[in-house]
């Protein structure tokens, strides 16, 4: 009807158009006759012949067909570029190959009837568009599907600002974000592009077209959610696609209608997150529990598909029982091991390892690891199941003592180095310490790892062995003889030794007085005068005596002094010149009795001769005196 409609404009087009062109020729001969005056009757006859001919001539041309009409015609060849089509004209019509490949159109055969549109209308040729003709028929499907509220066909192609572009085969129009499906949150945007969908037409003007496909996707839902609720009943099997995973449970997509899948239907085990078993998109296969039609909800099951493992677990598992699983769940305090489908059992921190001290199961563990344990606890009624790792070995302690005596000597490896100590394997897991303190007898260790490395073996000693609190003191220095105690009994307070600068620093010289065995020099008893840092007046290897002044056998240190052994070796000089000065005025003294009076009294003049000076004698009292007060300073 409405092609016809359109036909009928069309021809009217046409025929207003040719009535303008003759009006307008008969215009000009008017004008013509207006400007000739009075001319003889002959001259009357030629215009007559003449606006015939023309008219003749206008009506006889390609003029048939006008610009812009739509036509149809048929096929008459098809040629390299172009396919020639008659349209009653004296020339063939032309259209472009092209037309039919930017259309998605197969290439008509001769003879085919096509609809084309006028581009060009001249005396040698008459051009033709295909593309326009199909679009403009295209356009006119689209009005009235836009009109009727008719579902048409495209294709999501890209996302543009708050939407999407569809390519309706022919036009793009928009999709708004809020139009694309009335959920959301199935699926990511980028989900929808290059899909193909039904959508209705909401908007449309000549430039733009905006579609929707919600009105759609809801009456589809509503008629498989009708469909559904018809159909199933309690206990039935069915499929769905997980749509949504909360902390309580599992929404399933049953085609169109959403159903609960509780937190506490999941397993017979223990179910700390859904997410644990499922992810969105799963397909799986679910119980129905119950419906409630009315308000359109659905509860699900999945572990109601098997029976209840639990029941008569006491049976299946009494205590003692030995149990081989696999580790599917880890946390700080334990792990959960599943011995059965639905049966899982709880490995605590505590009940690990004899001997190491677990603070946090994820660190021994991994998920998957297959263990076997001791079945230590079970309570069907509250589902429980503790098992044990450790019960599965005798306790190494309980023998220990069995096997180690303290003065044992034995090799071991290093498992652990510490700030105060390295942890040894003495046996099956048991391991010992050896406290820095209990590895060199004169080594100042600042780090442990100054004597050893994880992974070396190193040969032990025991010193003691505390099953009760299950600890084990070992040492390296006990299997040598003890330098200190040989160096105290062979040297005490006052001794002179001698010793090698071995070590600089500002507060004092460490001095190596015997094998192992350093003594410290302060600053203050390095020299008699003042000096700043040791380096100003020793050096690295330097051989001095020194004098020990202090002895402190607990904490194995000695003190030296080199300013001692100087003030002590200046005293004794002073006091052999002392001994001989006292020697010699004996000597005199004992030459000089028999003196004569008048020597005397010269003497005596000599004396008061000086005005008062001072004898020699008395000069070195005074020295001597000095001295013993510096020394006692």
């Amino acid at each position: 009807m409405v092609n016809e409609q359109e036909k009928n404009i069309e021809e009217t087009n046409e025929t207003m158009e040719v009535a303008e062109n003759t009006q307008e020729i008969k215009n000009v001969l008017e004008a013509e006759k207006e400007a000739d005056g009075n001319e003889s009757g002959k001259k009357e006859i030629e215009e007559k012949e003449s606006f015939a001919k023309l008219l003749e001539q206008h009506q006889g041309a390609p003029s048939e067909v006008s610009k812009g009409q739509m036509v149809e015609g048929e096929v008459i060849s098809i040629g390299d570029d172009y396919v020639f089509v008659d349209v009653g004209q004296k020339v063939e019509g032309v259209v472009k190959k092209s037309d039919f490949e930017e259309t998605n159109t197969e290439l008509p055969e001769e003879g085919a009837k096509i609809e084309v549109v006028v581009e060009k209308v001249t005396d040698k040729e008459v051009r033709l568009s295909f593309k326009k003709a199909f679009n403009k028929k295209y356009e006119q499907k689209l009005r009235e599907a836009y009109k009727n509220q008719i579902p048409v066909k495209g294709k999501i192609i890209e996302m543009v600002n708050r939407g999407f572009n569809v390519d309706l085969g022919g036009k793009i129009a928009f999709l708004p974000q809020s139009k694309v499906d009335v959920r959301r949150l199935r699926k990511e945007d980028s989900e929808y592009i290059g899909k193909e969908y039904d959508f209705l037409i909401i908007k449309y003007t000549p430039k733009s077209c905006v579609v929707s496909r919600v009105e759609l996707v809801q009456k589809e839902l509503d008629r498989k959610k009708e469909q559904l609720l018809a159909s199933i009943k309690e206990g039935d099997l069915v499929k769905g696609k997980v749509k949504n995973i909360t902390d309580y449970g599992v929404f399933i997509d049953l085609d169109g209608v959403d159903g609960l899948l509780h937190i506490s239907d999941i397993s017979w085990g223990k179910v700390s997150h859904p997410s644990d078993f499922f992810k969105v998109g799963d397909e799986v296969e679910v119980v129905v529990l119950s419906i409630d039609r009315e308000n359109e909800k659905i509860s699900l099951g999945y572990k109601q598909k098997t029976e209840d493992p639990w029941k008569n677990i006491e049976e299946k598992y009494p205590e003692g029982t030995k149990v081989k699983g696999k580790v599917v769940n880890i946390k700080n305090y334990g792990a959960f091991v599943e011995v059965e489908p639905g049966v899982e059992g709880l490995i605590h921190i505590n009940d690990i390892s004899w001997t190491k001290k677990i603070s946090n199961a994820q660190n021994y563990f991994e998920l998957g690891d297959e263990v076997e344990a001791v079945v230590l606890e079970v309570d069907g009624e509250r589902k429980r199941l503790a098992l044990g790792l450790k019960q599965i070995k005798e306790n190494p302690w309980d023998v220990i003592e069995e096997k180690f005596n303290v003065g044992d000597v034995f090799e071991g490896e290093v498992k652990n180095v510490t700030d105060f100590g390295a942890f040894v394997e003495v046996y099956d897991g048991v391991d010992g310490l050896i406290h820095v303190s209990d590895m060199s007898w004169s080594k100042r260790v600042k780090n442990p790892s100054e004597i050893v490395k994880e992974g070396d073996k190193v040969k032990v000693k025991i010193l003691n062995i505390d099953r009760e609190n299950q600890k084990i003191a070992l040492g390296i220095k006990q299997l040598t003889e003890n330098p200190w105690e040989k160096f105290f009994s062979k040297y005490q307070m006052g001794d002179v030794v001698e010793g090698k600068v071995v070590k600089l620093e500002d507060y004092g010289a460490f001095v190596e007085l015997d094998e192992d065995i350093e003594g410290l020099v302060h600053v203050s008893e390095i020299s008699k005068e003042r000096i700043d840092k040791p380096s100003d007046v020793l050096n690295i290897g330097d051989v001095k005596e020194m004098k020990i002044v202090k002895i402190d056998a607990k904490d194995k240190k000695i003190g030296l002094s080199i300013r001692q052994v100087i003030i002590d070796r200046e005293r004794k000089e002073l006091e052999k010149k002392k001994a001989e000065e006292k020697a010699k005025k004996a000597k005199e003294a004992k030459k000089d009795k028999p003196k004569h009076k008048k020597e005397k009294n010269e003497n005596k003049q000599e004396e008061n001769s000086t005005g008062g000076g001072v004898k020699l004698g008395d000069l070195m009292k005074d020295f001597i005196k000095k001295d013993e007060e510096k020394e006692a300073e």
